[in-house]
């Protein structure tokens, strides 16, 4: 959790500038994104914290103006270090779970876990955004799950050094608690293979993963945000050991990043050329897809006394009611009326002492086009 709350900090940060919301007519529907963060995990020996980094490619669909959900297909890669350290000792004798019970340890059979394993990953992952939230705010909340391979090592540090010898943590017990005493003990090594695996092989698995993020829109075409996944790794070996007693669950690995992912440029509705023809086509596809239209009927500048008032617009270019919104001063949405015979948008609105600001937005998949409305409420008392 003080991972994600640091990183937390950090997106926060950039939201008291002023929100960059999307622009699909300037960014493709491609993406590439970077990302490094604090790898840690869920299995039979306490987690160290550490760290790791990766990318992803991908594209977006159902991306467009008004879109409630969008969502994404990326690949990704995953490289990192995964570490545990454990601060109790516990005895091996009748341990025959996995590769660990093929060392002599000490002449106690006395052993604390520790382990690192160097993780490279590849995945397919799906991505589901609120596209909505994500165009009026520029906050980008998402879940995400995929499968990838992971290929892995683990190794444990057992041996002191260049001597080869064992840990005598028999002797450390006699000295008190075996915890405190081990930052000084062990040399921070991992030179013993704990997987079964030998000469510095992976090992590759197919492994499932799911995650959530938080994203922000800084630019037409780029945002930040922070992340996390966990992979489940539907075995009980990432830490180099097997628990002898029956488990609720497989070892788990998980990854708390920041990120920062950019749409590359749009190509526009056509291919530029020196081509005359090609130009005129583009011209022509260009005029064939045309804007939303807004024409306020209701006035602006206009200064009242009544707390009721109409906003009228003419709204053209438009299918449907999706793709308009209605917004105060407040950034709360107003109820209105669409008509698509006379493409007349009304609503009557609750005005508060001083100057109220509205902002119609309408969009489809050519643009978008706003209106703004100034409207004045004085403070006025009827003379009796």
């Amino acid at each position: 959790m003080k991972n994600w709350y640091i990183l937390s900090v950090i997106i926060c940060s950039f939201s008291f500038a002023k929100a960059q919301h999307i622009s699909y007519d300037t960014q493709s529907k491609w993406f590439f994104g970077i990302n490094a963060g604090a790898t840690w995990s869920s299995t039979d020996v306490k987690k160290v914290n550490s760290g790791g980094y990766g990318f992803t490619f991908g594209r977006s669909y159902n991306y467009d103006y008004g879109k409630r959900i969008s969502f994404d297909l990326r690949g990704r890669f995953l490289t990192g270090t995964w570490v545990g350290q454990d601060t109790n000792a516990f005895s091996l004798v009748n341990y025959s779970g996995g590769p660990l019970s093929a060392y002599q340890l000490d002449s106690s059979s006395v052993y604390v876990n520790n382990f690192q394993t160097d993780v490279k990953r590849l995945s397919l992952e799906l991505v589901l955004h609120l596209n909505n939230l994500h165009e009026r705010t520029g906050f980008d909340p998402y879940i995400f799950g995929g499968i990838g391979v992971t290929w892995s090592q683990t190794y444990g540090d057992l041996l002191q050094g260049d001597s080869a010898s064992i840990y005598d943590y028999s002797s450390l017990l006699q000295n008190g608690p075996i915890g405190p005493q081990l930052s000084t003990t062990l040399d921070g090594i991992y030179e013993t293979r704990l997987d079964g695996g030998s000469n510095h092989s992976y090992q590759a698995k197919w492994m499932p993963s799911l995650g959530f993020g938080l994203g922000y829109q800084i630019g037409k075409r780029a945002s930040i945000g922070i992340e996390h996944k966990t992979t489940f790794t539907r075995a009980d070996y990432f830490d180099g050991y097997i628990s002898t007693s029956p488990r609720t669950k497989n070892d788990w690995y998980h990854y708390t990043s920041a990120y920062i992912k950019v749409h590359f440029k749009s190509r526009g509705n056509g291919h530029t050329s020196s081509n005359n023809a090609s130009n005129i086509n583009n011209y022509s596809t260009t005029t064939n897809c045309p804007k939303p239209v807004v024409t306020l009927l209701s006035g602006n500048n206009k200064t009242v006394t009544n707390s009721q008032y109409r906003l009228e617009f003419n709204v053209s270019n438009l299918n449907n009611a999706s793709g308009i919104t209605l917004y105060n001063d407040q950034n709360q949405p107003i109820l209105f009326n669409y008509n698509a015979a006379s493409q007349l948008v009304d609503a009557n609105v609750q005005l508060h002492i001083g100057q109220n600001t509205f902002r119609l937005t309408a969009n489809n998949n050519c643009g978008n086009e706003t209106a703004d409305v100034l409207v004045t409420l004085l403070n006025c008392v009827t003379p009796t």
